[in-house]
């Protein structure tokens, strides 16, 4: 039946089969008896069970894992395009698609109204293996590293070209050459603060301008290649990688310092509200703060002589967080002896974030001899230009930074 369905007979209910018995069949006893045991042994005592198989036979005998085959006719615009939907990189948009049913290797046209409804394709090659990524920045600074999948296009023009796949970004290798292009929608969650970390180290190193990729095959199979980007990273925020890398690597050093395990799933964009994490940062890792304080006499009763004050806070970012003090160090300006300005500061305790500051301030006041303590509610931010005005006339409590930090409005 299927052979007559494949030489494009379709009167089918009108042919014949025709088989010698003697040669095929088995002999029985021509009673009730004998042919009640002759389709036992054809069936077997159960016969739910023997019409199940029947079904799945009729359903499945003769098919393969390429049960449906066809032809699909695109029309690419260039070689690039080609490329990249060989690679999976970009979807085939078919002009027209033939479909076959293929069994026992006779294929017959397939229609389906599924086939009607086709836009895109998306091919999926196969993969040639993993291999080690390594992107590197300008010298001395710490490299990225990601394990990555190979894929070849077919040689269509003698030009190899080769596709490196991770979850977020690839690279497209032309001969010599390497273009690079992100896959995810990092405003988007989804991540680790570790994976974050090292996406935008990469992207970082490769936005400097120095960036070049190494990469090596799993096990030492080859390599390592060396390629320097053939394009310049752009897009959305380029110019803040730096500073973005740099505010997550800080917030990961701080929940190490805080012993806490980030569990939180992260996008870049979180890293824009992240002032508190920025403060934090800059009073606790730096050797030199950027940060200062500032005081009129006004608020605090100084005798012109050095004080003493603990600044504590809180820092969180996507549900993992940090408290922390910090004990500071101010004296009277020399444009005005009323007014105090912070100059040094001393970590003094970092922990997993607290739930109540009060608690939390009490605590750090009874490790000290009459301290002052400075809760943040109690501050006001402003920028440097605010901050040497109030070091002149005296205007309250006041925070200032030297350097400008990424905020988006």
């Amino acid at each position: 039946m299927r052979h007559e369905q494949f030489i494009g007979n379709r009167d089918i209910n009108r042919q014949s089969i025709s088989f010698d018995y003697r040669k095929l069949g088995h002999p029985f006893e021509v009673t009730p008896q004998g042919l009640r045991a002759a389709i036992e042994r054809a069936c077997g005592p159960d016969p739910a069970a023997y019409s199940a198989e029947k079904l799945g036979q009729l359903a499945e005998l003769g098919y393969g894992d390429d049960r449906i085959v066809g032809d699909v006719f695109f029309r690419p615009d260039s070689d690039e395009q080609l490329t990249r939907v060989v690679l999976g990189m970009v979807p085939l948009k078919p002009l027209a698609i033939q479909a076959f049913d293929n069994r026992f290797d006779m294929p017959v046209p397939y229609d389906h109204d599924m086939l009607n409804a086709v836009e895109e394709i998306m091919l999926s090659p196969p993969s040639a293996g993993g291999c080690e990524i390594v992107v590197t920045g300008a010298p001395l600074t710490p490299p990225a590293t990601f394990h990555a999948e190979i894929f070849f296009a077919p040689p269509f023009d003698a030009r190899l070209r080769m596709l490196i796949r991770h979850a977020d970004f690839s690279f497209l290798f032309h001969e010599r050459e390497a273009d690079f292009e992100t896959k995810g929608i990092f405003e988007q969650g989804g991540r680790t603060l570790d994976d974050l970390v090292m996406l935008l180290r990469a992207m970082a190193n490769l936005a400097s301008g120095e960036g070049a990729i190494v990469m090596s095959g799993d096990d030492g199979r080859f390599g390592p290649i060396k390629l320097p980007m053939s394009n310049v990273l752009t897009g959305p925020d380029v110019e803040d990688l730096p500073a973005l890398y740099k505010i997550a690597s800080d917030w990961r050093r701080l929940l190490e310092l805080a012993g806490v395990r980030s569990k939180a799933s992260l996008a870049i964009g979180d890293l824009w509200d992240s002032r508190w994490i920025q403060l934090a940062a800059d009073l606790l890792l730096r050797a030199k703060p950027e940060a200062r304080f500032a005081f009129d006499t006004d608020t605090i009763a100084g005798d012109g002589g050095a004080l003493k004050a603990i600044y504590f806070n809180s820092a969180e970012l996507a549900g993992d967080g940090i408290s922390y003090g910090v004990e500071i160090e101010l004296q009277p300006t020399t444009r005005d002896q009323r007014v105090y300005s912070s100059v040094s500061f001393r970590p003094i305790d970092v922990r997993p974030m607290v739930p109540d500051l009060y608690e939390y301030m009490e605590e750090l006041a009874s490790r000290y001899e009459h301290p002052i303590m400075i809760h943040p509610d109690h501050l006001r931010e402003v920028g440097p230009e605010r901050l040497e005005v109030a070091e002149a006339v005296g205007n309250g409590s006041d925070s200032g930074r030297e350097t400008p930090l990424p905020s988006r409005q």
